[in-house]
């Protein structure tokens, strides 16, 4: 095989496709060859591996006593915009399509979405589609506010189908991590936040789960979700479709 120069190998959603159904020792056993064939140099055209999955590489194979083939399992979390970046983001925008949006919406926006990657864009998209209809190219507070309102009311955010199909625990997918990662969201949505110290020693797996799939962040010494405006949504969707949860938490 010809190659110019080596390439880094990355599996992602490695949950989605390796490690469902019987054979998840073999894949892993598989890897771990694959592995220890990059680090001694049988396979000089790929430079590394990278596999990323909700949650703790490591601790799976411990459990299923493989020695483990990664040097890290560390969460890796995208940062979200900064305030500052948050406004240059809008600053561009202006400067672009010639349009301005008051600087008070810009403020009610990063405080919705906490500078959450996917949402800056949406709601980006979504204020030049409403500038364009006023008469003097300004968007104002008083001609956002409504049009926000009924848009996070009546839009179908994907975000919310791709959590609850995460969480899912119908059929098969009834695990004691699905069980545990279900109810330690109802926590969280049941106060906004969790600190360091009150997540206990078996929802750690769980934890992982929710800031793989982006619903929660580490801020300080505590858990919270990413935005203020996911929290709402998932809020309102939630508790539709957690029959697995304890009792006490279903009608929090």
């Amino acid at each position: 095989m010809s190659y110019k120069s080596p390439v880094v190998l990355m599996l992602d959603e490695f949950d989605s496709y390796l490690l469902r159904g019987p054979h998840v020792a073999k894949g892993l056993q598989s890897l771990a060859e694959l592995v220890n064939a990059v680090r001694n140099g049988r396979l000089k055209m790929i430079r590394s591996i990278v596999c990323a999955g909700r949650f703790t590489l490591s601790q799976l194979t411990s459990e299923l006593t493989l020695q483990s083939p990664w040097n890290d399992s560390n969460i890796i979390e995208a940062s979200n915009f900064s305030k500052e970046n948050h406004q240059h983001f809008f600053r561009v925008i202006e400067n672009e399509t010639g349009r301005r949006f008051a600087p008070d919406i810009v403020e009610d926006i990063f405080s919705r979405i906490q500078g959450d990657a996917g949402f800056e864009g949406i709601f980006a998209s979504k204020c030049i589609e409403w500038v364009a209809n006023t008469e003097d190219g300004t968007l104002r507070l008083q001609q956002f506010l409504p049009r926000v309102i009924d848009f996070t009311r009546t839009e179908k955010f994907e975000v919310v189908n791709h959590v609850q199909s995460r969480l899912d625990t119908k059929g098969g997918r009834r695990t004691p991590l699905m069980v545990t990662t279900n109810n330690l969201l109802v926590r969280f949505l049941h106060v906004g936040f969790l600190s360091n110290d009150s997540i206990r020693q078996h929802e750690s797996d769980a934890l992982t789960y929710l800031r793989g799939l982006g619903i929660i962040k580490k801020d300080g010494d505590r858990y919270s979700f990413s935005s203020n405006l996911l929290f709402d949504l998932l809020l309102d969707k939630f508790y539709a479709w957690a029959p697995v949860l304890p009792e006490r938490f279903r009608h929090v």
